[in-house]
This record gives C-alpha cells, sequence and structure tokens, in this order.
C-alpha cells in the first residue's frame, strides 16, 4: 500500500504532498540526548528562489498510509542552505526535533536567597534540593530540569511521564555554572551509563521517554537481512569489579574511612578492577551507589552499525532500543547492543543503526565528576559564591586539644567570627581554618537538624540570637 508523506508549517498552511511541493530526500535522523532532525531537499529549486521555510518555523511532517495520518516529525526549520553550480541548483532544509529547545533554555535550579524561598540562579548543584540543603535523587533532578523547560517559553513544548524515566538514585554533589537543559540532562545521565533517550513525536508537544538498558524494548534481526554489519565488543567500558574509598565527617568532628563494593566480597586486588577514591571533601555517598552505577556497566556493550535496506522503511526500531543479530556469532544473538542512533533514509528505504555505549559513557568522564581540588573547590556547590552577593562570608581560626575537633570546639570557634552586635544569621557562611588552611565550612542555618549524611549539625549561640551551623570538612589534619 502506496504511503504518503506530507508536510506542513512555513508558506504551507495545509499539510501538503512532498512531491507535490518539489521536496525529495526525505532523510529522518534520531539521536539519544542529542538532536534528532530531519533533512529535505528541492532539487530543482531556483538558487535564489523563495524559500517554503524560513528560520523559526514550526513544521510537522505526517505519514498516511491507509488512509491514516501519523504525525511522523515534529520541529524547528533552523538552516536553509541553498547551492548552484553550472546547470544545477537546490535549496535544502534541515528541520530539528524538540531537543532543540533543550539546548536554547539555561537551566536555573532554585536557590532561596535572601528570603526568597522561588528565587532561581543558573549555578546548580547535581544530587543537591539547595532550598531544603536535602539529597535530590538522578530522577527528581530531570524531572526538576523537565519542568522548568515545559513551564518556559509561552507553551509547552515538550511532554513526559514520571513512569518513563529510570528509578532514582542519590549520587555525589557536582556542580554547573549556567548549563542549557541539554547540558543538565547529559551531566546527569553519567551516572546513568546505560541510559539512552528518544521522542515519540506521534504526540503533541512531543513526549520525552528514557529508558536503561535492562528496561529497553528489543528488536531482532537476521545476518541475512542486513545489508551491512559491523560490531565491535567494548570490553575497555565493562566494569566487573567497583570499589570507591571515601572519608567522611562524624557527628562530633571526627572522620571515618568508607569503602563501598560491587559485587560483594571485591577487595581492589582483582585485576581489571576499577578503584576510585574519593578526597575527604565529598559527601557520604547513598548506600547502593556503586552497585547501581556498575549495573550501568557489567553488561558488555557492542559498538558498531547495522544496515537495513527494504521496500519502506519499517519504522520498528528507535534510540533506546536494544538489538539482536540472529544466525552470526552466539554472542550477537543476546548481545542487547543499545541503539544511539537510527537514520531513516525514506527514499531509499534504508535504515541504519547505530548501536553501542552512550556518548557520555567514558571512564575518564566519569571520574573528572570527583576531581575537585581539596580546599579550593566548595564540593557542596559553590555556596559561599552562589550567597556572597546577598550573604555574609566569614574566615576564623579553630583550635582544638585532641586529635580532631570536637562538636562544641566548633561550635566556640563558629560563634567567635561575630563580634560587636554582629548575629549569626540564616545563609552566614564560615570557613574555618587550621594552620592557615580551610578545614571545615559551615552555613548557617534556622534548620537544627542535619538533613543529610554529608555534614553534621552543631548551634551557634551569640548573644541572645541561636542559629545552626551545617558543618562540612573541607581538609585533612
Amino acid at each position: 500500500m502506496a504511503i504518503q508523506w506530507k508536510i506542513s508549517g512555513g508558506t504551507v498552511a495545509t499539510a501538503t504532498e512532498l512531491k507535490d511541493l518539489g521536496l525529495s530526500g526525505l532523510t529522518r535522523t534520531r539521536r539519544s540526548l542529542a538532536r534528532d532532525e530531519i533533512m529535505l531537499t528541492a532539487a530543482s529549486a531556483a538558487v535564489d528562489s523563495t524559500a517554503l521555510f524560513a528560520y523559526g518555523d514550526a513544521i510537522t511532517v505526517t505519514r498516511v498510509e491507509g488512509g491514516v495520518p501519523t504525525t511522523w516529525f515534529q520541529g524547528i526549520c533552523t538552516e536553509v542552505p541553498r547551492s548552484g553550480a553550472g546547470n544545477s541548483e537546490r535549496t535544502a532544509y534541515r528541520i530539528v526535533g524538540a531537543w532543540w529547545y533543550f539546548e536554547q533554555l539555561t537551566y536555573q535550579q532554585n536557590w532561596p536567597i535572601a528570603g526568597n524561598s522561588a528565587s532561581r540562579r543558573a549555578i546548580l548543584v547535581a544530587g543537591l534540593v539547595p532550598s531544603t540543603n536535602l539529597r535530590q535523587d538522578t530522577k527528581a533532578f530531570m524531572q526538576d530540569v523537565l519542568d522548568w523547560l515545559i513551564g518556559s517559553g509561552s507553551g509547552a513544548v515538550i511532554q513526559y511521564t514520571a513512569a518513563n524515566l529510570p528509578a532514582g538514585f542519590e549520587v555525589p554533589f557536582s556542580r554547573l555554572t549556567a548549563p542549557t537543559c541539554a547540558e543538565a540532562m547529559q551531566h546527569i545521565a553519567r551516572y546513568l551509563p546505560d541510559a539512552a533517550s528518544w521522542f515519540d513525536y506521534t504526540t503533541t508537544p512531543p513526549t520525552f521517554n528514557l529508558k536503561r538498558r535492562s528496561a529497553a524494548a528489543s528488536a531482532s534481526y537476521a545476518l541475512t537481512a542486513l545489508a551491512h554489519l559491523d560490531l565491535a565488543p567494548r570490553h575497555d567500558l565493562k566494569i566487573d569489579r567497583l570499589v570507591i574509598q571515601y572519608i567522611t565527617v562524624a557527628a562530633g568532628g571526627g572522620v571515618t574511612l568508607n569503602q563501598e563494593v560491587d559485587p560483594a566480597g571485591t577487595t581492589g586486588r582483582e585485576f581489571g578492577s576499577v578503584v576510585l577514591t574519593l578526597n575527604n571533601d565529598f559527601a557520604p555517598l547513598a548506600a547502593g551507589f556503586a552497585a547501581t552505577y556498575r549495573a550501568g556497566l557489567a553488561t558488555l556493550h557492542f559498538d558498531g552499525r547495522l544496515v537495513v535496506d527494504e521496500d519502506e522503511c519499517a519504522q520498528a526500531i528507535k534510540p533506546g532500543d536494544v538489538v539482536q543479530v540472529t544466525g552470526g556469532l552466539a554472542a550477537w544473538a543476546t548481545m542487547n547492543a543499545q541503539v544511539q542512533q537510527v537514520v531513516e533514509e525514506v527514499d531509499a528505504g534504508r535504515t541504519t543503526i547505530t548501536v553501542g555505549p552512550p556518548a557520555h559513557l567514558r571512564i575518564d568522564d566519569f571520574f573528572e565528576l570527583y576531581k575537585i581540588a581539596r580546599n579550593e573547590t566548595d564540593q557542596f556547590g559553590g555556596y559561599s559564591e552562589i550567597l556572597k552577593s546577598k550573604s555574609r562570608v566569614y574566615t576564623g581560626p579553630l583550635t582544638f586539644a585532641g586529635i580532631v575537633p570536637t562538636a562544641d570546639e566548633i561550635s566556640d570557634a563558629l560563634a567567635a567570627v561575630y563580634s560587636g552586635d554582629d548575629r549569626p544569621r540564616y545563609g552566614d557562611v564560615i570557613h574555618l581554618t587550621v594552620s592557615s588552611k580551610n578545614k571545615f565550612r559551615a552555613y548557617i542555618h534556622d534548620l537544627a537538624t542535619a538533613v543529610d549524611g554529608g555534614h553534621f549539625t552543631v548551634g551557634v549561640t551569640v548573644g541572645s540570637v541561636t542559629k545552626y551551623a551545617h558543618v562540612y570538612q573541607t581538609g585533612l589534619f
């Protein structure tokens, strides 16, 4: 049954067949956590002719089969390249999908400042809810970015269903300054090393989806049905054993050496083990972090490309799916190779499937999240820098009698930075030094209870005013 392809937008007020507009070469490229796009060519259009679509036009492409229309793509025209040479002229159109909106909007996290609980700043700390000082898991972080995007502009440009996002887990804090929504999503996806995204363009607006490899839809191709295949196993990205070592600050000021391993029984002395040591200026990891992260790297990835030639592109595969190849090597039949990109050349009936690890999956990239210089970078998201314009920053010496300071000694040192009629107030930031080197950083708060494992809380009383300091260790003794 013949399939019709129609387009609307720009100067094309109603859905019109591509051939009636002189358009051909329809090609759709869908990518995980990156721009989808379609390309079209007006091969006979004069190089100086009036374009059908201009930059910024909203475009819809519809696939009609058996008289039933289905929205196949929705996007924005971003390029109209023209070329002419000798007796040939042509005009092309590049139309990009919903990820374009992620790239065009700076994400701003909720940072309550000077009594304004709704204030937003273009500085974010992944893994933290600044308004409460509570940890934020990966799913909640993604939802906040998506909600920020949906609530911006003149109307919702995407939608999502929370159930179609991976289960969240707590991660170490990491900071970005003025990221786009795209950068924020790619950043948090480093903790989901087997996750891939796609848009469902049959809905209006398009629906964003993200799935981990273990939850992905599966497709299978016979080796004899492929026009081309190249595959390579990525043993370099497979982690069989993971050890994470870190130091935390105990209530009262002591320090504790922690180690989390996966699988159980790992020592780090096995050949091929990955051992990661975090500087002590990091908040403690939630239990199970090592297992949750390694789960995305425990299954071997296959890198490569599959090409399928058909009379019509079957529309049967999308980014985020996993594929198997039967009739070849036994490993291919169960490889669950993750789809990162799908290119559909409609006129040729050719589908090119790129499989492999996500673009954000590099071990050194993951480790880079933790390479924060001791005593120079504020692991708690640069709170002092964020609040400088609205709050006060103090520095004072810390003296103590034992090997490590007690809670009372820290409390006394914090109170001592205030003099005269000065009193502690919410948002104050205090650095405590030992031998002129920063060892603790405290944030004055109204909340008396330590709200995450990354710090302990002490009272600070000056005159008749009592506040609470959330204290983080930032240096070794």
